[in-house]
């Protein structure tokens, strides 16, 4: 197809908008490849869906950046861009085009000449906005690729030929991260980061070249890509747990300051934006710890916190790829059986005082329950977050065929609600079930849903088992301290002081619902365990190979003592013992017990 004649010798705002829309389009349309080949920092595979996310606002709502002015433009995109910046790549595309900004600040409409010259203020911010650059990234070809069209600018007025002959620079530059990397020769393939850009130049150049999206343009350079394979597992470039992103506001905010304090317990940083606001990317072990430090500096909003090891289980382990399990953190399950059946959770975020935790990623068990026991703050949770969901089913719909979610008791919380509307969006290969129960029972479904995937069951047939083993769980629970559901308005003061005062101690259960209902009572400790084994021989009676569960909220020495009866009276077919997460601690406090028990499939007795 021969090259249209179309004269541009200027960007203005209208332009450049468009020119955004059709490379970031682009991009898009080539996700699925950038995350195939995505090996560093860390092999997540999700460096094209990292830039597609954060380039896909602006395709999505393109009257949020119209302006004829560039400067105006270029803003609105730079502030919407950091906006929805996702990941390391993502967040210094984000940076790129704030510097592009800052250097069209004062232009109506840009020449070659300006437009070159703004690219190198935007690739330096790039650079700047990473803690610790290496060659063979997207920076390297931003770099040299800015650093070439300031040469070509001042022979070249016309954007089509300047963005033309670009496009071969970048090209060139890309193909030479291969080189520059020794993950990325390991492996055989260029930076995704690099190619990234590389196709974002390629998008704009077509619509400067014939104004328009033309899809088969490029037909065989996209034929030489599909022909790279994915890489095999790679050694990971970061030796952090987990890859955490939030928004930072405040007043003159400093990257290079922030970026030093974090270096001291964390890799991958990007610190991206302005004085007043900025994303923060950072691979850490102790999301809480960084929330902390930047919390110093301003507030911080958006959190978001990933998985790097799960995602890489998920990509390049030996896992089931047809069936992919998820649930919350009120699910309490030992950390070997979330290993072995490679189960998926979405924490629920609490409210304590000042500060807000992500349950068992910013705060574990321990701290929170000594928290609770030195402190009169009341702990409050949230349901799932809209934002998480949306991250967590996104992400097991592209890496496996089917996704079974199993989340807390509708009458606890509406999160099932909210996580059914999400999935109906994004897949109809997802199921979402009322698990009818929390804590070690919602557990113990986890578990009878992951023997089920272990033993390559049908999809429908580990939906058929995991509603059954909701249907079938049964859960009691003890308090041991009733002022925590007296401070947090679950129990009439007065009742519970009269309790208290008489050593009442409350037994309670799960319903058929998933709702906690109280249903007997004991006068003090020993005689509320008592009670409970009667209850648990009445409620086992006629059934055999039970799995069993118990789990304790800092208090380890009564749970073992009902594991040695449990298994001296009822003989169970599997038996653990573990926390209670702060999800569910936090309403009854430290000192509770719950013990859940679920029969086998009748077909596997």
């Amino acid at each position: 197809m021969e090259k249209q004649e179309r004269k541009i010798n200027f960007l203005d705002g209208n332009r450049f908008c468009r020119a955004m829309i059709a490379g970031s389009k682009w991009l898009i349309e080539r996700e699925k490849h950038l995350d195939d080949i995505n090996v560093f920092p860390v092999p997540d595979s999700d460096t094209g869906t990292n830039m597609a996310g954060t380039l896909r606002s602006i395709v999505l709502d393109p009257q949020a950046i119209a302006a004829s002015s560039i400067a105006e433009a270029s803003k609105l995109i730079a502030d919407q861009l950091l906006m929805s910046a996702k990941g390391n790549s993502g967040s210094i595309m984000a940076q790129f085009f704030q510097g592009l900004a800052d250097g069209f600040e004062t232009c109506h409409k840009v020449s070659t000449k300006d437009f070159a010259q703004a690219s190198c203020i935007a690739s330096k911010k790039a650079v700047e906005a990473v803690s610790d650059p290496k060659e063979g990234t997207i920076l390297t070809v931003m770099r040299e690729w800015s650093d070439e069209i300031i040469k070509i600018a001042d022979q070249e007025q016309d954007f089509s030929d300047l963005m033309h002959r670009s496009l071969t620079i970048a090209r060139a530059s890309m193909e030479r991260t291969k080189d520059q990397l020794e993950v990325l020769r390991k492996a055989n393939v260029v930076d995704a980061g690099a190619l990234g850009f590389m196709y974002l130049i390629e998008g704009i150049v077509d619509y400067l070249e014939h104004g328009r999206n033309q899809r088969d343009l490029w037909d065989k350079i996209k034929e030489e890509f599909k022909k790279t394979n994915a890489p095999e597992m790679p050694e990971s470039d970061s030796k952090y747990r987990y890859c955490t992103e939030c928004l930072l506001f405040g007043e003159n905010l400093d990257n290079k300051t922030i970026q030093k304090i974090l270096s001291a317990f964390a890799d991958s940083i990007v610190v991206v934006g302005s004085k007043n606001k900025m994303k923060i990317h950072a691979h850490v072990d102790q999301p809480g710890k960084l929330f902390q430090v930047l919390h110093q500096y301003g507030s911080t909003d958006m959190e978001k916190i990933e998985d790097i090891r799960q995602q890489e289980k998920d990509v390049y382990g030996n896992v089931n790829r047809e069936i992919a399990l998820v649930t919350d953190t009120s699910c309490d399950l030992p950390e070997h059986w979330l290993e072995r059946y490679n189960v998926h959770r979405i924490p629920f975020r609490i409210a304590m005082g000042n500060e807000n935790l992500i349950d068992r990623i910013t705060i574990n068990d321990k701290e929170f329950y000594h928290r609770m026991e030195n402190t009169n703050h009341v702990a409050k949770t949230a349901q799932l977050s809209n934002m998480d969901l949306k991250t967590m089913y996104e992400w097991t719909s592209k890496n496996f065929t089917h996704t079974i979610g199993l989340h807390i008791a509708r009458p606890l919380s509406a999160s099932i609600d909210s996580a059914k509307k999400i999935v109906s969006f994004i897949s109809d290969d997802v199921v979402c079930l009322d698990s009818k129960s929390i804590c070690v029972g919602l557990g113990l479904i986890v578990a009878e849903t992951g023997r089920a995937i272990e033993a390559k069951l049908p999809f429908e047939e580990v939906c058929k088992r995991a509603q059954w083993a909701c249907d079938n769980i049964q859960q009691l629970f003890t308090v041991e301290d009733l002022k925590y559901l007296i401070r947090g308005g679950r129990l009439k003061a007065t009742k519970g002081k009269i309790a208290t005062l008489l050593n009442i101690k409350p037994l309670m259960h799960t319903d058929p619902t998933g709702a906690l209902q109280p249903f007997s009572k004991a006068f003090g400790s020993l005689k509320l365990r008592d009670k409970m084994l009667e209850e648990l021989k009445k409620r086992t009676k006629g059934k055999q190979n039970l799995h069993f569960a118990i789990g304790h909220c800092n208090n380890e020495p009564t749970a073992l003592w009902y594991r040695e009866k449990i298994q001296s009276l009822f003989s169970p077919k599997s038996i653990y013992v573990t926390t209670i997460s702060p999800t569910i601690g936090s309403h009854s406090g430290p000192g509770t017990i719950s013990i859940a028990f679920l029969p086998a499939f009748p077909s596997a007795q």
